[in-house]
């Protein structure tokens, strides 16, 4: 099916505030990993660069800067705005003559990407009349200098970033200069749009990288890397047609196409460039590789194994945080530009199982790669391509340091795209959360108080207020994956679909209510891998390890852990007809802690078997044997939503008769 630019508009950070579960989770972020860090990690501290220190100069500071941003104007937290500002004034400080901004250290494009982004979340916040005219400046420096300093390695992966702010400054000056400082960026930048065209990284990495080189290469680097990006002399610059040859050298191409964080972030910039450009044609772009990255690397989670580097099917295999917080905005973009409900299907399989799943329930310590298979969470040795041991443990900053300042973005993010306008008189919601929306339709002012436990339960309901009289309103809801929707004006009936969107029109009156009520039955699906596993609308459904916790270091809350199981984890569970057999269902108030390892809101019961020839390799679960041998005594496996555990199984073997 062809897509087409849905017009869709996204409403300032603010307008949308997190209600129930929802902003629970976004209260312990602020309370925990977000709201201390720069208390308790040196390198968004005061001695971080970006705040005039001599501390790291490079892209942790931008990248807890966005998401520090987003959170404390999502959540109106005073402490918060005010830790964030300090941000925003150093940034704004940092401007020189020329109109470049942050650490003298570098002239690196790349991290003042994540830096305007989080100025454009800034100033839909407060409308700071500074921020206009401090992006319009760096991006006309851009323009008459990225011809002598183009972007080298990361920056030419993520050049098409910086898509956000040249996008928010276009609409708000019209500057024609901002166009061609778009088609430069296109001829620097790698080329994304070839790569989703045809993905040629088809099998897991090591068919294309040699790991044990890559490993001693980026152990002799490490030193110089760290230096490089920490201190406040300035790094000599190389000459434009230097950096060009090392971006076409043929390992630096590899490396770049097949890294999972730049293959996340990637995936949007086609529809962002057919919404700047008003071009329908590139839009399939984003389908296509999406599609193909699922194939050849998917996962029950719907997305896409890296362990640093694009690796195959298998559910023991690792996903970064970073990509997973990346892949949730390039999935809001997509669905926004293209109003397709099968971005807002799988942003949901994100937000509400893999991105949870990674952290501590007190949103205080994280992986920095998961498994969907994750029999364990330990320092030993597991067949990653390029994580070290300490990487699948649950701690403050494991292994590469990117995840811990980046993860932020995520939940506010995903909490900003609950809601779109479209037109004057639309409101479309494509995921669902409890949250309250503030916006203007007509000549009204309308509040919508959107109240639900989903996707822990079935039932949501909108109620409107109105300042002045209730106008006439579009509303468009999609119809979630798997599922039927039937949706209740003041408990009438008005419209029932099993797939796409429901659209009404209403002239809505002080009060109204209008409940959506979905119908989800638990269901087995088969994964790319060919294995099972069981789905109950949006929520992946793990089957639950028991837990032997023991903390191997770090300050609390922030310690590091070891999680080993004390339960049998080679099972899978028993189908008829290719559905699960239910022996109950056990369902709870959602705890204050949403993802509670201990108190799952949901716990469904299934028929199961243990399977004898499924074997532990390198502390992991062996890839699921294609014709499973299983005992004959049936077994109760409790499954729990797949975000509310640390360690579990959720892909299992399928027995043929």
């Amino acid at each position: 099916m062809k897509q087409t630019i849905s017009g869709y508009k996204m409403l300032p950070v603010g307008k949308i505030r997190p209600e129930g579960w929802l902003r629970k989770q976004l209260e312990l972020q602020a309370a925990g990993i977000t709201g201390q860090l720069d208390k308790v990690w040196t390198e968004v501290s005061d001695k971080s660069a970006w705040l005039g220190g001599k501390g790291e100069a490079w892209e942790l500071g931008p990248y807890y800067m966005d998401g520090l941003v987003h959170l404390a104007y999502i959540l109106d937290d005073a402490a918060l705005i005010a830790k964030s500002e300090k941000w925003i004034s150093a940034v704004l400080a940092s401007e020189r003559d020329d109109g470049d901004f942050g650490p003298t250290r570098t002239r690196d494009w790349w991290p003042k990407a994540p830096a305007t982004k989080a100025l454009v979340g800034y100033y839909e916040a407060t409308e700071d009349p500074r921020i206009p005219v401090f992006l319009r400046k760096f991006f006309k420096f851009m323009y008459n200098t990225i011809d002598e300093n183009p972007p080298k390695l990361w920056a030419a992966a993520r050049m098409y970033e910086f898509l956000f702010p040249i996008k928010f400054l276009k609409n708000l000056t019209g500057d024609f200069f901002l166009d061609e400082l778009v088609e430069k960026i296109k001829f620097y930048a790698m080329d994304w749009f070839k790569f989703f065209d045809n993905l040629k990284f088809r099998r897991p990495a090591k068919t294309y990288l040699n790991r044990t080189l890559l490993r001693i290469g980026v152990g002799l680097m490490a030193k110089r890397d760290y230096k490089n990006k920490h201190g406040v002399k300035p790094l000599k610059t190389q000459p434009a047609g230097k950096i060009l040859r090392f971006n076409r050298r043929r390992i630096v191409k590899k490396h770049m196409y097949s890294h999972g964080v730049n293959v996340a972030m990637a995936l949007k910039y086609p529809v962002l460039m057919a919404e700047y450009f008003d071009d329908n044609t590139l839009l399939n772009y984003t389908k296509k590789g999406l599609n193909s990255l699922l194939k050849y690397h998917g996962t029950a989670l719907g997305i896409f194994t890296c362990d640093e580097h694009l690796d195959g099917t298998s559910p023991s295999k690792g996903i970064e945080l970073c990509a997973v917080a990346e892949y949730m905005l390039s999935l809001e973009t997509a669905m926004r530009i293209t109003g397709d409900g099968g971005y807002a299907d799988l942003l949901e399989l994100s937000a509400f199982n893999a991105y949870p799943a990674m952290m501590t329930p007190d949103m205080c310590c994280h992986q920095y790669v998961q498994q969907v298979n994750q029999i364990s969470s330990t320092e030993d040795k597991r067949d990653f391509f390029d994580v070290g041991r300490e990487g699948n443990v649950f701690a403050l900053s494991p292994n590469y340091s990117c995840c811990t300042a980046n993860l932020g973005q995520a939940m506010p993010k995903f909490t900003q795209n609950l809601c779109y306008t479209a037109s004057d008189d639309e409101l479309v919601f494509m995921t669902y959360a409890p949250c309250s929306v503030s916006a203007k339709i007509g000549n009204s002012e309308i509040t919508v108080k959107e109240s639900t436990s989903y996707p822990f339960d079935n039932v949501i309901d909108f109620d409107f207020a109105f300042r002045g009289n209730g106008p006439e309103i579009k509303l468009v809801f999609r119809v979630p994956e798997k599922s039927a929707l039937t949706v209740f004006l003041n408990g009438k009936k008005i419209a029932s679909e099993s797939k796409g969107f429901i659209r009404i029109q209403r002239t809505l009156k002080q009060g109204d209510n209008v409940r959506l009520v979905i119908d989800n039955e638990p269901v087995a699906v088969i994964n790319p891998d060919k294995t099972v596993s069981i789905r109950k609308g949006p929520l992946l459904m793990a089957y639950k390890l028991k837990e032997k916790v023991s903390v191997t270091g770090g300050k609390a809350p922030f310690n590091s852990y070891n999680i080993l199981t004390q339960t049998q984890w080679r099972v899978m569970p028993e189908l008829d007809s290719g559905k699960p057999q239910i022996l109950e269902t056990v369902t709870r108030e959602i705890p204050e802690k949403p993802f509670d390892t201990a108190l799952p809101p949901l716990e469904i019961h299934v028929k199961g078997r243990l399977v004898t020839n499924w074997n532990e390799v390198k502390s992991s679960a062996d890839v699921p044997p294609v014709k499973p041998v299983v005992g004959d005594a049936v077994v109760r496996l409790v499954l729990v939503p797949y975000g509310c555990t640390n360690i579990r199984m959720a892909q299992f073997p399928v027995k043929h008769k």
